[in-house]
């Protein structure tokens, strides 16, 4: 796995970020700083590595209602902001927004590796346009869905 920061600063604020998410403790000790070489496994009961070969990306897929009286229109315009602040995390490729036939928002992110999207997954709560965006989401409505690319 390769992680790409543009500065120093954006590897350290990663590196705090990862250390605040319980799950990710023990991938952030696989890392030597010295190198800023990575071991990454799979979670599973046994450590079993990634086939980076066959891994082009990982997807997140959020699928849910606005709350009532929020507008397609609304929820949209807090996009371009988010978008702009993704633009800065490593390892973010693209987020997209679209609806669904069955009527439901569907926002997509993807990432190179699941752990950079598990980062952001925690460290967007620290951003006000991410908790306005949020504060419009129906969550009871929302299934959330997670994949590997692998083409």
């Amino acid at each position: 796995m390769v992680m790409r920061f543009a500065t120093r600063e954006q590897m350290d604020a990663w590196m705090a970020a990862i250390k605040e998410v319980p799950e990710m403790r023990e991938l952030a000790a696989l890392i030597d700083m010295t190198t800023m070489s990575m071991r990454f496994f799979t979670h599973t009961s046994t450590a079993v590595p990634i086939d980076e070969k066959k891994t082009r990306g990982f997807v997140g897929e959020a699928r849910f209602h606005l709350n009532p009286g929020v507008s397609e229109a609304d929820f949209a315009a807090m996009e371009e902001p988010i978008r702009t602040i993704l633009a800065t995390q490593p390892g973010f490729l693209k987020r997209t927004l679209g609806k669904g036939t069955d009527g439901r928002m569907v926002v997509t992110i993807v990432w190179e590796t699941k752990l950079q999207g598990a980062v952001w997954t925690d460290a967007s709560k620290r951003f006000e346009v991410l908790q306005k965006q949020h504060a419009m989401i129906d969550f009871s409505s929302m299934d959330v869905y997670a994949y590997e690319q692998i083409l």
